[in-house]
């Protein structure tokens, strides 16, 4: 047994990490989080050709999914990775259109976003058992010059947030398409909207304490407390409202 499987069986806590699922229950409460590890919310199957993203078609997982009693979905960053850690070689958009290398990333993040919304439309889903949450898109602090800093290179000596309540160089672009999207949905999905609050936080990256000696920054990654523990406060806060208010 590992360290932190040996802490958290301590804790009451059983973890298993299966395929690209991880799960914690927590036997006290009769609690069960499932993290599945798929980034871009749509399908993606191995070919002869290679791995092919399918924007028109929902991941397996949603046969799983639609048993939750809570659903949180995410999905923005893996969008713009290249090479072959982008998760897949091809992309196709419809049963009927060609297999292509790629496409415009923006233009297939909101198609595949399209198709998790048709999904949650679809009534595979029991609204009366399962809240939806969609969260925001988590940024990144790799351009100082966003937050009046063009003389850093990164974020690694930031050590306070932002003053004020606006990020000078504005939300994400795509973060729209999230808007439009889910407006769309005629089911109850809450937006989640950390963006913001998150762009202010260019002190809450691991920062130079990810560098092991090979000069990489990590102004990506949220592993510090505050930040994620905000995000759950959130989540916490609309799930024990509604249950208030029942």
């Amino acid at each position: 047994m590992r360290c932190e499987q040996f802490i958290l069986a301590s804790l009451g806590i059983t973890y298993v990490k299966f395929q690209n699922t991880f799960i914690d229950e927590f036997q006290e409460y009769g609690v069960t989080i499932a993290e599945f590890y798929t980034r871009f919310l749509a399908q993606i199957t191995t070919e002869k050709i290679g791995r092919v993203l399918k924007l028109h078609l929902i991941n397996d997982y949603g046969n799983v999914w639609k048993d939750a009693d809570v659903l949180i979905f995410n999905t923005g960053f893996w969008w713009d990775v290249n090479g072959n850690q982008k998760g897949w070689d091809f992309i196709q958009d419809g049963e009927n259109n060609p297999i292509v290398r790629d496409m415009d990333r923006t233009l297939a993040f909101r198609k595949a976003l399209t198709t998790w919304a048709k999904w949650v439309d679809s009534g595979v889903l029991n609204f009366a058992k399962t809240k939806v949450f969609y969260q925001g898109f988590y940024p990144d602090h790799y351009r100082p010059s966003e937050w009046g800093r063009p003389e850093l290179k990164d974020c690694a000596k930031e050590t306070e947030p932002m003053s004020g309540s606006t990020y000078p160089a504005g939300p994400p672009p795509r973060l729209s398409i999230v808007e439009q999207v889910l407006s769309s949905i005629k089911s109850p999905v809450q937006f989640l909207n950390v963006t913001t609050l998150s762009q202010l936080r260019k002190d809450g990256h691991p920062g130079r304490y990810s560098d092991a000696g090979n000069g990489f920054v990590d102004c990506t990654h949220w592993c510090l407390a505050g930040i994620p523990d905000t995000w759950s406060s959130i989540i916490f806060a609309y799930l024990t409202l509604d249950e208030n208010m029942a």
